[in-house]
């Protein structure tokens, strides 16, 4: 954490003018989101919330891993609908495996709470790996105010970090962490990281 100095805070439409792919030409974001809003099965038009969330998950009596498996459900329902209008197929998965290592070549230990596959590499036979993981999430219920934020910093950090240098030829990787409904992107490359301002997802 000390040698990367500080980390850039910045806007989230800043992030994602800068560090976000362009989505392909016939997906619109703004389509995909009203039509999700009319599923009842993700979208609660009672509380103007993702059905799965009903709650604050710093609500939850759950554990940490319970509160955020419909993550998954919100992740499929918004690749099904983009794949409506897409000719191109979804390239990555949502996978939340928090007590499993992915392998790596360098020894590592750590055990993200979620991250996102490469499909073409998802082998049920073979644990995942490192050297397939695009998005590495942490999140926390968010009941320990500011030090939750910290943990899940380091150790997303630490994710990026791992990634980066198990591959000389990556040329970049994000990450997400989630404090109950606070959400912030990173996004880091051979030459900087950079966070965005947390937002309510």
């Amino acid at each position: 954490m000390r040698d990367l100095g500080d980390i850039p805070f910045v806007s989230l439409e800043y992030f994602k003018s800068a560090a976000l792919p362009s989505l392909p030409q016939q997906i619109h974001v703004t389509k995909i989101k009203e039509s999700l809003q009319r599923d009842a099965a993700v979208w609660s038009k009672d509380s103007q919330r993702w059905a799965g969330f009903e709650t604050d998950p710093r609500s939850s009596e759950e554990s940490e891993d319970v509160t955020f498996r419909p993550l998954s459900h919100v992740f499929d329902a918004v690749v099904l609908e983009a794949c409506k209008t897409s000719s191109t197929p979804a390239k990555l998965r949502f996978t939340s495996r928090p007590t499993e290592s992915p392998t790596s070549e360098r020894p590592n230990s750590t055990r993200p709470d979620a991250y996102l596959l490469l499909r073409a590499h998802t082998n049920k036979k073979f644990p995942d790996s490192w050297e397939d993981i695009t998005v590495s999430f942490e999140f926390k219920k968010g009941t320990r105010g500011n030090s939750d934020s910290k943990d899940d910093d380091k150790k997303v950090i630490w994710s990026l970090h791992h990634i980066m240098r198990s591959d000389p030829c990556h040329r970049a990787t994000f990450g997400v962490t989630i404090e109950s409904t606070e959400m912030k992107f990173w996004f880091t490359c051979r030459a900087v990281t950079i966070v965005s301002k947390p937002f309510n997802f």
